[in-house]
């Protein structure tokens, strides 16, 4: 309970962007704290990426809260809008084998730690 609390607390900071990743949304105590961050404070943002598809109630709730951002391999809901990617005509790193690939936590965290340079390599594409 007191790391709901604290989950709670750091959710309710304005103007917060929170992004979940390798959580498949199957706690309905933890979605709660979520759904509520975008529902309570609507100058926060709430990005979700899943690693296939967007569990159905997600999506649901997508559709309801336009600062909560579902990003599928093959789908996404942005601003409340459900549609299917479109295949970027250039080389993305988060963009691979025909899907959305920054749902896949590896994929996520090797882009943020060469975003922040700890990890030799390239630059992402467009950066």
């Amino acid at each position: 309970m007191a790391l709901a609390d604290r989950l709670r607390r750091t959710f309710a900071i304005p103007e917060t962007l929170i992004v979940v990743s390798g959580y498949s949304f199957g706690d309905q105590h933890i979605n709660e704290l979520v759904y509520d961050a975008a529902r309570y404070y609507p100058r926060s943002e709430v990005a979700a990426m899943f690693f296939d598809q967007i569990p159905q109630a997600v999506v649901d709730k997508a559709l309801q809260l336009p600062n909560l951002t579902a990003l599928g391999a093959q789908e996404a809901v942005v601003g409340g809008t459900r549609s299917p990617w479109v295949a970027p005509t250039e080389a993305a790193e988060w963009w691979q084998t025909d899907r959305f690939s920054l749902g896949d936590f590896r994929v996520l965290a090797t882009l943020l730690a060469r975003r922040i340079g700890s990890l030799p390599g390239p630059p992402p594409v467009g950066a």
